[in-house]
């Protein structure tokens, strides 16, 4: 099932947005403006973002810049009421995946709603091939010859050959993706991928999701 958001200032259009959108079988949850827009984003995983652009407080541009800054987004389809040609290119500037100018039919925009999840879906993909292909080619290795270096390397060369599943802790910046990217090609599993998830971009609710897997209608634990 797709999860869309709809992000858009009036309560009108977002009631039944949602509730079309639901009756073509997609889940969506909605906000009222960019600044609610920005925490669901946070909290949870969307496929695709319909996006106003003309909003009160934080616009629809403006969240589209933050979003662009802070990384990976879903994909976004800008939505107007007031469709300009400089508003169109300077959505698509920001990374609009596509722009709708308001009124539109509810089957047009399903069309290019799964476009755009198909988009994010292949995006996701590259992106994982991307990191797969800089880890094989990098020389990861480590530099020195002090007593914690040594200390280190014969932990690995210990633990890199088990089936063990072995926890690296240490704070930012002390290199422990580069012992891990050290110990996968020695593993049993190494003809799996390696992938990197920096949890400190998810939220406590999200990282046990992202690891371990999320089944739908399920509450997250509580924490301890």
């Amino acid at each position: 099932m797709i999860k869309v958001l709809v992000v858009d200032d009036e309560e009108p259009f977002r009631r039944l947005l949602k509730n079309e959108l639901a009756r073509k079988g997609y889940s969506v949850e909605v906000a009222q403006d960019g600044g609610t827009a920005l925490r669901l984003l946070r909290d949870g995983v969307f496929d695709v973002l319909l996006l106003d652009i003309v909003m009160p407080g934080v616009d629809g541009l403006t969240l589209m810049r933050q979003l662009k800054d802070g990384g990976a987004a879903p994909p976004i389809i800008a939505l107007t009421g007031q469709a300009t040609v400089e508003m169109a290119v300077e959505a698509m500037k920001n990374g609009a995946f596509d722009y709708l100018a308001k009124p539109y039919k509810l089957d047009e925009l399903a069309i290019v709603i799964t476009r755009a999840y198909e988009f994010g879906r292949l995006s996701a993909k590259n992106r994982l091939l991307e990191q797969e292909l800089v880890r094989k080619e990098s020389p990861f290795e480590f530099i020195g010859a002090s007593r914690p270096v040594r200390d280190i390397l014969a932990i690995i060369r210990k633990v890199a050959p088990t089936d063990s599943p072995v926890l690296i802790s240490g704070e930012s910046g002390t290199g422990k993706e580069l012992v891990a990217n050290t110990i996968w090609p020695c593993k049993h599993t190494q003809q799996r991928s390696f992938i990197a998830v920096n949890c400190a971009t998810l939220s406590e609710n999200l990282i046990e999701s992202e690891i371990f897997g999320h089944e739908k209608g399920r509450s997250p634990a509580p924490s301890n």
